[in-house]
């Protein structure tokens, strides 16, 4: 018995391929295995042959002992495998003794072993692997941890169902770790796929889903918590691009009536171009929040349209919304500049332009639920958008779903997508309300103390939006208020922060800041 980094197979040229028991394993050929370094993850083993086999639990290899030996080159297991969804108090030393297939595979230098986060008590002398939901997310980790840098899968899908061929196994194994689908799996990958950089891409994608969000910078904090709400639902790698950061300049428009309403509103006609127009591509807004996996848009069939976009809702009286967009760079010729001339030439209006999207092909065809206008329904809605500038969650208390987003941003901040000290800095930088610091730290300090400063916190706080068309500028009683709670906040996070960061009012950095492993 040999630990994982002594696997021979890790030096191998071959992409690596995952393969679970979900819906899409009917797509699994003899071409797609031969092309590919595969790990089977538990019954997957029964019915196909691969390089690998892994397990968390215990019954599994023993249910498969037969398959593993015949249908892989080696076993992988947790150096404390699991029995009954628990981590055993035995090692794999003690169990070889005990179980004959076990024995076999490692006198016969096929059985390795890893520290999975579940045992309290790892070998010392090795990493732990994180093990959060299920065997997925723990490959997943297990080789990116080891240096793979690209995965492939098969099988891994989510939902709530196994492929045909699993069917019998249903009433024995199909989500009996007590978890309400294979969706969670998707948050423990993506902290990897951050940590990590590996790019993880389902069978049959060519490139990462990438996503260009309109942007400004003092809208960072909400761009992070954006990208964490893609990632932690979606089965692939996600390149999520703020548009402001973009290299390519333009004038606005000769006409005043045909200038941008917003400072992003031209920046969606620049993606074909930074995308070599190749390819495809997502536009967002970045007051949005998602909550399903978007690879279900990334692979609709644009049919004749070069966009596809997200219609509204016949009773809406919103005027036609642009701000979810799939695109066929390949077929768009869109240019800035001209675009821009198209305008000062009378080609088109601004309304025609932004409104009707008069440079493309569009089929209105993503349903409404990708682009719910300041409405949440549970298990319904897939994509939240804040339209309300007065009222985005991060600016103001007085969104009614102001608690699903910033329990999305605690979630990314847990999760290593964001920082404490970003929030800070932020607030510093008058770009979020300061009163989230009080509501994300609201178990670290006397309750009374937070009550009191989240109260009354906002007081001197002005958004962006409403400083830069502000006629007057700030009091000097709300000034000094900011600034008061500035350094409130700064002392309060100084006692809770073991780094000695100075904190100013630089720039925002998104980045991740790894976190203690949660226990399965």
């Amino acid at each position: 018995m040999k630990h994982i980094s002594a696997l021979p197979l890790l030096n191998t040229k071959k992409d690596w391929l995952v393969v679970g028991k979900g819906p899409s394993f009917s797509n699994l050929t003899a071409e797609i295995l031969s092309s590919h370094t595969s790990v089977a993850l538990n019954h997957a083993i029964k019915e196909t042959k691969c390089d690998i086999a892994h397990a968390i639990d215990l019954d599994v290899v023993e249910d498969c002992a037969q398959a593993i030996l015949q249908n892989s080159k080696y076993l992988i297991l947790p150096l404390h495998p699991h029995i009954d969804f628990v981590a055993s108090e035995k090692s794999l030393h003690e169990l070889i003794k005990e179980i004959p297939v076990l024995q076999y595979l490692s006198e016969t230098d096929r059985l390795f072993w890893y520290n999975s986060s579940t045992w309290d008590n790892p070998d010392n002398e090795h990493p732990v692997v994180p093990v959060w939901f299920f065997s997925a997310d723990a490959v997943i980790a297990l080789l990116a941890y080891n240096g793979i840098k690209k995965i492939r899968t098969i099988g891994i899908d989510g939902g709530q169902s196994y492929a045909d061929s699993f069917k019998p196994f249903e009433t024995k194994t199909l989500l009996k770790n007590g978890q309400p689908n294979f969706n969670c799996q998707f948050r423990a990958i993506a902290k990897t796929l951050k940590q990590t950089g590996v790019e993880l891409m389902p069978i049959g994608m060519n490139e990462p889903i990438w996503i260009f969000v309109g942007s400004q910078q003092e809208q960072m904090i909400a761009v992070g918590v954006l990208e964490y709400s893609i990632m932690k639902h979606c089965k692939a790698s996600v390149r999520v691009v703020p548009l402001h950061k973009n290299s390519i300049d333009y004038n606005y428009p000769k006409d005043p009536k045909n200038q941008p309403r917003t400072p992003f509103s031209f920046q969606r006609f620049l993606i074909p171009e930074l995308k070599r127009f190749k390819g495809k591509a997502i536009y967002l807004d970045s007051d949005m929040q998602v909550f399903q996996d978007i690879h279900d848009l990334w692979q609709r069939d644009f049919g004749t349209a070069n966009v596809l976009s997200a219609w509204l809702q016949e009773s809406s009286e919103r005027i036609p919304q642009f701000s979810v967009m799939l695109l066929d760079c390949d077929k768009l010729d869109w240019r800035i500049e001209n675009i821009i001339s198209g305008l000062d030439n009378g080609e088109y209006s601004y309304e025609e332009l932004m409104h009707q999207m008069c440079v493309a092909v569009v089929d209105p065809s993503l349903e409404p639920e990708w682009n719910s206008l300041e409405f949440y329904e549970t298990g319904k809605t897939k994509l939240l958008h804040y339209t309300d500038m007065e009222t985005q969650p991060w600016l103001s208390t007085k969104n009614p779903l102001s608690k699903i987003w910033v329990n999305e941003l605690s979630d990314a901040i847990t999760d290593g997508f964001l920082s404490m000290d970003t929030i800070v800095e932020s607030i510093l930088a008058e770009e979020i309300r300061p009163s989230l610091y009080f509501e994300l730290t609201r178990k670290k300090h006397n309750k009374v103390v937070i009550k009191l400063f989240k109260k009354y916190s906002d007081a001197g706080f002005l958004p962006p939006h409403r400083r830069q068309n502000a006629k007057k500028k700030k009091s000097l009683a709300k000034k000094i208020a900011h600034k008061l709670i500035c350094s409130a906040i700064i002392k309060l996070h100084s006692k809770t922060n073991d780094s000695q960061q100075n904190l100013t009012s630089s720039p925002i950095k998104i980045h991740a800041n790894a976190e203690p492993t949660p226990k399965r």
